[in-house]
């Protein structure tokens, strides 16, 4: 699912509501989903440039990976770094997070906090990062909402569900309001 307009600078917001921390495991005592991701990220309307102008929240263990979620910057076109991203644990306290990023011209930071919070509002969070550089891409991109298996489906066959309560698009220079 996507956005129909492109986004530029700014905060990103999302209210989830589901165990995004125990997707992706292959060990079925953690999860018995081994294949599936679910991300909130952006990414161009141009699929040519795979690999360049993206920003990624990702959640899964792939399968194998020993980390249940990463944040991911990919270079903007013309830039021949590659992608630079940060692995982590997850270990959520509830299933209702806040997850947000924010786009700016040589920076982009992540956070994950517990609840759902107002944009304005910072509480202790389970993880943030900023990534700065001046390979960071400044172009509008619709904002994209995936939910998707990669491997074979779930063995028991269960549904999956993650539900975003919430989209929230703060463009820079605007105010995030007040923390309630």
């Amino acid at each position: 699912m996507k956005t129909v307009d492109s986004l530029g600078l700014g905060t990103y917001q999302f209210w989830v509501n589901g165990a995004i921390d125990a997707l992706g495991a292959n060990d079925k005592m953690l999860s018995g989903y081994p294949g599936v991701v679910f991300a909130v990220f952006s990414y161009p309307t141009d699929y040519s440039l795979d690999g360049h102008d993206e920003i990624d929240m990702e959640f899964s263990h792939w399968g194998t990976h020993s980390t249940n979620a990463d944040y991911n910057v990919w270079p903007k076109e013309g830039s021949d770094p590659p992608n630079t991203v940060n692995n982590f644990n997850l270990n959520l306290d509830g299933a209702w997070t806040t997850l947000r990023y924010a786009r700016g011209a040589n920076d982009v930071w992540f956070n994950i906090y517990g609840d759902h919070v107002a944009p304005a509002c910072n509480p202790v969070s389970y993880k943030y990062w900023d990534y700065n550089g001046d390979d960071i891409s400044t172009t509008k991109m619709p904002v994209h909402i995936n939910l998707f298996n990669f491997t074979d489906p779930p063995d028991d066959m269960n549904e999956i569900e993650v539900v975003i309560n919430k989209f929230t698009f703060i463009p820079a220079g605007h105010s995030l309001g007040a923390c309630p």
